[in-house]
Formats: structure tokens, sequence, C-alpha cells
């Protein structure tokens, strides 16, 4: 027992004692290069966290929409047709002015039952389709561009050519809107006007009977009095 206890107390050799040493800077030194080789040292997975700066530069996710275009009007008058086919405006007392796509929703929801009463006995007749979904895509140099749904096959509706009036009418009231383009996936969509002859350009309001109420009369100008007159006047 006395032997034994004296082998495990005896120091080791300076040999030894340098094998380890090198052994254990060999370790260090590997260690260092992995790590700035930026391998991970660990088994444990490494997440490498993302640069916030970088994630203002990605692109939404969602597509960005349109503006709508921005268009007022002092007043709101909605068109339709009554049962002979005649154009019918209808004044809508709105606040705030509704934007041009509102209105043209409007018409596609067809007048109101008061509407219907004040028009009596004519009968005001919807004649957009309900799905036609028309909005406003761009207006550039006074020319709109009213798209419309596929699903309703405006194309080819046997009412288009008066229905088109509604549309078109009801766009040009407003102050930066002097004609329309009506267009589906397919390109422009061909209308007529009130003689069925094609509108070759966009259609504005001297293609239809009614669309635009004219201009108020304007006020007689009277001249103001002259010296002349004053003293003739006090002769």
């Amino acid at each position: 027992m006395t032997g034994g206890r004296g082998i495990r107390n005896r120091p080791l050799p300076d040999r030894v004692l340098l094998a380890n040493a090198l052994l254990i800077g060999r370790s260090l030194i590997v260690g260092s290069l992995i790590a700035a080789c930026g391998i991970p040292t660990d088994e444990s997975p490494q997440v490498e966290a993302f640069p916030a700066d970088l994630l203002k530069e990605l692109p939404p996710t969602t597509a960005t929409p349109v503006p709508q275009p921005e268009s007022e009007v002092d007043s709101l008058s909605l068109y339709f047709h009554d049962n002979n086919d005649q154009l019918v405006r209808v004044r809508r007392p709105i606040a705030p002015s509704p934007t041009i796509n509102d209105a043209l929703q409007f018409v596609v929801v067809g007048p109101s039952e008061e509407e219907q009463r004040l028009q009596a006995p004519a009968i005001v007749l919807p004649r957009l389709p309900s799905n036609l979904n028309p909005v406003v895509t761009s207006i550039e140099d006074g020319t709109a561009v009213i798209t419309v749904a596929d699903a309703a096959d405006f194309r080819n509706d046997p009412n288009r050519l008066i229905a088109a009036a509604e549309l078109v009418c009801t766009a040009v009231q407003y102050r930066d809107v002097d004609g329309v383009y009506i267009e589906d996936s397919e390109g422009t969509i061909p209308l007529t006007d009130l003689e069925a002859s094609p509108i070759s350009g966009p259609a504005n309001a001297s293609h239809y009977e009614n669309c635009v109420p004219p201009p108020p009369p304007a006020a007689p100008q009277t001249e103001a009095p002259t010296e002349q007159t004053v003293a003739e006047s006090t002769e």
C-alpha cells in the first residue's frame, strides 16, 4: 500500500508535461482558426440574426394598391335610363363629395326607391350588370380609362351601347374628366353614339343626349355709367 501511494504522488516526467502542453497549444490554435472562418465550434445549430436595415429594403409581400384618381364634384349627378331608353339624370345629395369610382358604383347599384318615385310615371331600369365593377384606372390629359370586370362580359352585353352612356355621363361631370374609354382585359370596348355611329376616340358628353345639363345662361352685363351719362342724367 505504501509503495502504491508513492507511485500516484510521483511527479510526471518533464517530457510528458511538454507533450501535454504542445497538445493544448495545438488545440487552441486550431480552434482559433475555425472560429475565424465562421465555422461553429459546437454541435448546436447556429442562427444568424437578419440585419434590421436590410429588412427595410425588401419589397412588400402584398401588391401596392394603385392610388385612386383624385377628382371632385360640387354636387353629384347620376345617370340612368328609363323604360323608353331615355337618359335620366338624378341629383343625389352626398357629403363629402364622393370619388369618381364611388359614383360609378352608385350607377351600378341603381336608383333608390325615392329616386324611382321622383321619375314617375317613367320607370327607371338598371342597365348595368351587377358584377361590372367599373374602376377608373387612369386619368391623363382629361381622358379617363374605366376598366370593367371580365366576368360581366360587358363587351358582348346587348345593353352595352345604352348602358355605357350611364358610365360616361357620370364620369365626365368630374372636373378633370372630358372623355372616357371603357376597357376589359381584351382592350378598349367599342361604343356608339346616338346615331349608332362608332365612337373613334374617347366617349364624351356630346355623344349622348341629356348627358350634361347645359350651363346656366349668363347674367346680363350692365355697363358702368360714364361721366357723360352721369352729366346728362343731372341736366
